[in-house]
């Protein structure tokens, strides 16, 4: 009988209550299911390198200890498979060596127990190092369920919420956080090796300064006052180097009162570093070869692949790209010189939201931030950024419009800002007057500045080189790692007590379909055809939503019906201008192969960044999406039906979504949805449904061409 998985149950609690019933026939015969300390315990993976080099005839006796993973009965025998901190190692018990009564209460343990063993290390007929065991102790009694063997726990909310468990069921997982450790490690011996020093600063602050973001507050009951969770650790550093200390640095947790994505978590592991005589260009020098170091030392190289196969090549040295030339490259030579109104169309038409407060700078950062930045792929110093943005760095010399600084990118995200620290305390004043770095901005604190850091640069700091870097983002560059939830043992969650689920239901579907109506197609401005593809795809979507609102999925079966109707809608109207109506044009195929690209895009960037989607509506919209890369899809066989969807009904759709706009800002679709009423729903659906197609033309939900990624699960529907 195999073990190697649980046996699935319905009710866990059931589960839960039959261990606890074998926990108190243990403790009732006296013995103990929670045990004592083991010493002289032998890794699994030193009883790996043992097992081959024994000669022939020569006895090694081992104790192990670990969690039971597996566990296959034959009889008078059986093997189980214990994991450690490393790997596991197979038990084979004998019930002729460890006796009746032992053999027996080893089969009564479960999987999950934590339990020693000694014996000889021996190869079994496979070439399996095993040990035969010849004793045994349970040290912990596991009551609940481990998640079967074959799938584990895939459910990225739970594996979040229940890193422990995630721990014990994936050993990837555990690698990752164990080269998470050995990544700061060796930024640590790097910088003791060139003389720095680590330091600790204040967490708890009387201000929040160092940054410009929203802070957690807090009160100190002892001194009766507001206090600030630390947003950075920067002007506290500044003045060890007033003291000082030349050569510093902290590695720390800051905490932002801010949003969550793949890319954000409101309390992050950060490394600030100040050198003495130093400037940008030596920070510059610095981070390069910090990162490579510490990359060929536990990876052996320098090129890292990306989970969708992008290659990151951190091989020196690095490219130095100005600010402003990035911006000229996208936006034309001419940009800082044209009049603001014509920034603000050009902007918009990359479909960016530009409101009209946003002055020139503000709408050339916003195509930086939302345009350039995600571009930057291979490492990248962006430089001689414009002063506004960084009120605690020197002006450049040769353009005081400008900052000595660099903003460091790697796999489109910035990875680490450093500068030239700007040490004149009369300047750095006037600074803070147009800013607010160094200022609260919470509970009426807007006017105060930090003069003690002021008055410490009164006494005067040397020319000073730093640099930030998050700990988090190098791990999930080296480590591959989408999000940076996979890097933090446990990152923050949505409080379940919290979570509503219509209203996670609505807000998700109103972004999905928010998004669709304004991405800008290749093709949007030469083909009509277009919104009424979107048309087509948010149908099908409102329907979808409808029916998972219900808790009335369809089965995967009974969803290509509807798919195989809406797929034909769709090449009919790809159709319908060409002249011979069973074939599609090279552009309308472009068309609909750049929709699907679009939604596949909106819909990763949907599961990616909304991490806190529960784990049932995150599989609806796993499916959701094959769903609709199998209606955009071409075939050539068009169902006489399908003509009574004539142009005066494409045209009524066209022109109701040409009339309308959305904003996306504060993700109103009322305007659209009002429009789009249920008398256009009930129109389009009867349209549907009453028409059945002739036998001589009907295409059958099996002969619908599916992409190659339309391996659905049905867990969920």
């Amino acid at each position: 009988m195999s073990e190697n998985q649980e046996q699935p149950m319905e009710n866990l609690d059931d589960l839960r209550a039959q261990r606890v019933q074998k926990l108190n026939k243990i403790v009732e015969a006296g013995g103990n299911a929670y045990g004592h300390r083991v010493d002289d315990i032998t890794p699994s993976t030193v009883v790996k390198e043992i097992a081959p080099k024994l000669a022939e005839g020569e006895v090694k006796k081992v104790r192990v200890a670990g969690r039971m993973i597996a566990r296959r009965i034959m009889g008078k025998s059986l093997f189980a498979s214990l994991r450690d901190r490393n790997d596991s190692i197979q038990l084979y018990v004998q019930k002729n060596i460890v006796g009746d009564d032992e053999y027996a209460k080893f089969k009564e343990l479960d999987l999950g127990d934590i339990v020693s063993a000694e014996g000889e290390i021996f190869v079994t007929r496979t070439g399996e190092p095993s040990i035969r065991t010849e004793k045994f102790e349970l040290l912990s009694k596991c009551l609940r369920p481990l998640p079967e063997k074959w799938h584990g726990l895939t459910d990225m909310e739970q594996r979040y919420r229940q890193r422990y468990l995630d721990l014990i069921c994936n050993m990837d997982v555990r690698k990752t956080f164990e080269l998470r450790s050995k990544i700061i490690s060796e930024i640590r011996k790097y910088l003791d090796s060139r003389g720095f020093m680590e330091v600790e600063t204040p967490m708890m602050q009387p201000l929040a300064g160092g940054a410009a973001a929203r802070p957690f507050v807090t009160h100190y009951n002892a001194l009766n006052c507001t206090m600030y969770m630390r947003i950075a650790t920067e002007l506290y550093l500044k003045r060890l180097i007033v003291g000082g200390f030349e050569r510093v640095y902290e590695i720390g947790r800051n905490f932002r009162n801010e949003g969550m994505d793949r890319k954000h978590n409101p309390e992050f592991t950060s490394i600030e570093v100040y050198q003495a005589y130093s400037d940008c260009r030596g920070m510059m020098e610095l981070i390069e070869d910090m990162v490579c170091t510490v990359a060929e030392k536990l990876f052996g190289s320098l090129k890292f692949k990306r989970q969708d196969g992008v290659e990151v090549d951190l091989t020196r040295p690095w490219r130095v790209a100005p600010y402003k030339d990035l911006i000229k490259a996208k936006m034309g030579d001419d940009w800082f010189e044209l009049p603001l109104a014509t920034k603000r169309e050009k902007a918009k038409a990359l479909g960016l939201d530009i409101t009209d407060d946003m002055d020139d700078k503000a709408v050339t950062h916003e195509i930086y931030d939302k345009t350039i930045e995600a571009t930057l792929i291979q490492p990248t110093f962006v430089t001689r950024l414009p002063a506004y943005l960084v009120p605690l760095a020197k002006r450049c010399e040769d353009d005081h419009d400008l900052v000595d600084v660099y903003e460091l990118e790697i796999n489109g995200q910035e990875i680490s800002p450093g500068y030239s620290e700007l040490n004149d305390p009369i300047e750095q004043r006037s600074r803070f007057d147009q800013q607010l770095i160094g200022r609260a901005d919470t509970d009426g604190e807007v006017d105060r500045i930090d003069e003690d850091f002021l008055n410490a640069l009164d006494y005067g700091m040397p020319p000073t080189g730093g640099l930030g870097m998050g700990i988090d983002r190098l791990v999930m560059l080296l480590t591959g790692e989408p999000s940076i939830r996979d890097v933090i043992l446990f990152p923050q969650m949505k409080l379940t007590k919290d979570v509503n689920p219509n209203e996670e239901i609505d807000k998700i579907f109103n972004k999905i379909i928010i998004k669709i109506l304004i991405i800008r197609s290749n093709h949007y401005y030469a083909s009509p055809k277009i919104r009424i593809i979107k048309m087509i795809i948010i149908y099908f979507i409102l329907k979808y939503k409808s029916d998972y609102t219900k808790n009335a999925l369809p089965k995967l079966e009974d969803q290509f019906d509807i798919i195989t109707k809406l797929n034909n809608t769709l090449n009919f109207i790809l159709t319908k201008k060409n002249n011979n109506e069973n074939d599609i044009s090279s552009e309308s195929k472009e068309i609909i192969d750049n929709e699907r690209e679009n939604i596949n895009k909106i819909f990763n960037e949907i599961l990616n960044d909304s991490s806190d989607i529960s784990s049932e509506l995150r599989m609806a919209l796993t499916n959701l999406r094959k769903y609709i890369n199998s209606i955009l899809y071409y075939n050539n066989n068009i169902p006489s039906f399908i003509k009574e969807l004539n142009a005066k009904h494409l045209e009524e759709i066209n022109n109701l979504l040409s009339n309308n706009t959305c904003n996306e800002k504060n993700g109103d679709i009322s305007s659209f949805i009002k429009e789009f009423n249920a008398k256009h729903l009930e129109e389009i659906n009867n349209l549907l449904s009453n028409n059945t197609c002739d036998n001589k033309n009907d295409v059958s939900s099996e002969s619908i061409s599916k992409p190659k990624d339309f391996a659905l699960s049905t867990q969920g529907s």
